[in-house]
């Protein structure tokens, strides 16, 4: 306890402390609360229940920075835009243009040369060029030069463009070979576009000095014998040329052996990066034609006569094999995009051969055969389709949609045979589209009707309207077939002819369907192989003789081709001849040595 003291005054005593007691504070307790029944209360601080606006804008601000942040990380382009413009980001960067100046080198031809320039010139930025042109290599930032292979020489040269060069003859070679020595030694030409490549390349490749002449025109230079080469860019193959092995490589086949390869490069001269190339390389591949890749490559087989039946058939019976006529020479006819034959024959259940008739069935087994040699499309065209009757011919056609084999030159009924067949693969659009003439003259039962399978008719005007209607629809490249008068000559026309029909002029014929704009027309009825010939710019083969067949009496009807053609994005490229033969076992097989050179010499003296 405390006491307060306080002064009073008297008269006696003027000043006088009086002590007063203070009051007796008590202690606080703390207050207590009892919760009611369904409550808990508890007694807070008052400043707790305070409102707070500066707490409310904190934690809105918080939040929203949060999910900001959040929604940037995630890709908002919204938030993204926000905190770009915010951070200054979006602003444009200070932009230079710097200008470059380019030489070439001599061995970039002047008309190519011309082309870089025409494509470079215009690049330029509010009239600022690009590129300025120089012939001093030394005081250019940039030199276009040529390399032989596809690697840059040093860290200075940059690719910015592929190709190979080739070795090729003309069509009518018999020749298929030439190895990299004889380039040493015979006369070479080429295009006056590739002559300053083809010589740096050459020479660089082969550690020689080899001189390439420019011809005005290669494919008459090449005509004029066997004993020179030409060496062309790939992208200038095309089908008055025959591609050659180089060293025994096919490059179509073995791509990239079989060729020369060489670039285009860029090498910094005076610019000390790289910086302004990658637009030279663009335009610089926009100058020429698209790199080549084998894999864009579209490579069709196409054979003649299959006929397995009469002393085949036996064969066939006898060693119990279905695809006994395939054993030889399936694997090379599989190995295509596509593989064609003309099967003239159905196949009829309990097929029973006889080994002299003119009256033809094959039993359902020997499609065996077919399936060996990776048969894809099956030519109609054929004159003994029908000899069990028609029902056969659709049931065999039936078995074939039901392989998922195409077919065409004949069909259920005639518009089914009339039918165009269209192939799209690999940038390229093919049309095939055959007819049977020989029956159409004779007008036999073989022929297609309004409810009969049968083969396609055939008619000049017939002929125009299809390969018109395949150019509309699409095609780049339109195939005829023909099932011709049946000669055994290697030269084309009425040499050694049966039949009725007693002067056929197959040239005539054969020549109005490449005048009707067909790429390539085909003779598919020859039992023995026939000439071919360039015709117009277009390419006729007059006979393929027989792929499958029984007749060994003679050589001739023993000899074979099979043609490869090659297509690239929608261009025909060339056609390569395999030459082929059976003996008296009747198993097919590709020839090479003198039973090549023998039957392409007596295609040669059969030229028309």
């Amino acid at each position: 306890m405390f006491n307060l003291r306080t002064r009073t005054k008297s008269a006696s005593n003027p000043t006088k402390i009086i002590s007063v007691p203070r009051p007796t504070v008590m202690p606080r307790r703390p207050i207590k609360t009892t919760p009611s029944r369904g409550n808990n209360i508890r007694t807070k601080d008052p400043k707790s229940r305070k409102f707070s606006w500066k707490r409310v804008w904190i934690g809105v601000i918080g939040g929203f920075l949060i999910l900001t942040a959040v929604l940037y990380l995630l890709g908002n382009p919204v938030a993204r835009s926000s905190v770009n413009f915010i951070l200054g980001l979006n602003r444009p960067a200070k932009f230079e243009y710097t200008q470059f100046s380019i030489a070439f080198d001599g061995n970039i031809a002047p008309d190519l040369k011309a082309k870089f320039t025409e494509k470079l010139s215009p690049v330029e930025y509010e009239g600022t060029k690009r590129f300025t042109f120089t012939d001093n290599a030394a005081e250019a930032d940039f030199l276009v030069t040529v390399i032989s292979g596809h690697e840059p020489k040093d860290d200075k040269m940059q690719t910015v463009y592929k190709s190979y060069l080739v070795p090729a003859g003309h069509l009518y070679w018999i020749r298929d070979n030439i190895n990299k020595d004889d380039l040493k030694t015979i006369d070479v030409g080429t295009t006056k576009a590739f002559e300053s490549i083809a010589n740096k390349v050459l020479s660089e490749a082969f550690g020689a000095q080899i001189t390439v002449k420019a011809q005005d025109n290669l494919g008459d230079y090449l005509a004029q014998g066997e004993n020179r080469s030409g060496i062309i860019d790939i992208s200038e193959l095309n089908r008055n040329f025959k591609l050659l092995q180089l060293d025994g490589k096919y490059f179509l086949d073995t791509a990239p052996e079989g060729a020369i390869p060489y670039s285009i490069a860029v090498k910094r001269g005076k610019a000390k990066k790289f910086s302004g190339s990658d637009v030279i390389s663009y335009w610089i591949q926009q100058s020429l034609s698209a790199e080549f890749h084998k894999d864009d490559v579209l490579k069709v087989n196409m054979t003649g006569v299959t006929a397995i039946s009469r002393g085949l058939a036996i064969r066939t019976n006898n060693a119990k094999n279905g695809g006994y006529a395939a054993e030889k020479i399936g694997d090379f006819l599989a190995d295509a995009d596509l593989t064609h034959t003309s099967n003239e024959v159905s196949f009829v259940d309990g097929c029973s051969p006889a080994g002299s008739t003119m009256s033809f069935c094959s039993h359902p087994s020997y499609i065996e055969a077919l399936e060996k040699s990776g048969i894809d499309i099956v030519e109609l065209t054929g004159n003994h389709n029908n000899d069990y009757g028609a029902s056969w011919n659709t049931k065999t056609i039936e078995t074939y949609k039901s392989k998922g084999w195409d077919y065409f030159g004949g069909g259920l009924n005639a518009a089914d045979a009339a039918k165009i067949l269209y192939k799209d693969m690999k940038d390229t659009k093919l049309a095939f589209v055959g007819y049977d003439y020989y029956d159409t003259i004779l007008g036999t039962g073989a022929l297609a009707g309004a409810n009969r399978a049968g083969a396609n008719s055939w008619s000049v005007d017939k002929v125009k309207k299809d390969v018109a209607e395949a150019r509309e629809n699409g095609a780049t490249v339109v195939i005829v077939t023909i099932q011709y008068q049946e000669c055994w000559a290697y030269t084309i026309g009425n040499t050694i002819c049966y039949g009725p029909i007693a002067s056929p002029n197959q040239a005539r014929d054969f020549r109005a369907a490449a005048d009707a704009g067909a790429d390539i027309v085909i003779g598919t009825q020859a039992h023995q192989p026939q000439s071919y010939e360039i015709y117009n710019g277009k390419v006729i083969f007059y006979g393929l003789g027989n792929l499958y067949f029984d007749q060994v009496q003679w050589l001739g009807t023993r000899q074979g081709l099979v043609l490869t053609h090659y297509f690239y994005k929608g261009q025909y490229m060339t056609t390569k001849l395999t030459t082929t033969i059976y003996d008296n076992d009747m198993r097919t097989y590709v020839t090479g040595g003198t039973e090549r050179t023998r039957l392409l010499n007596q295609i040669k003296n059969g030229r028309p």
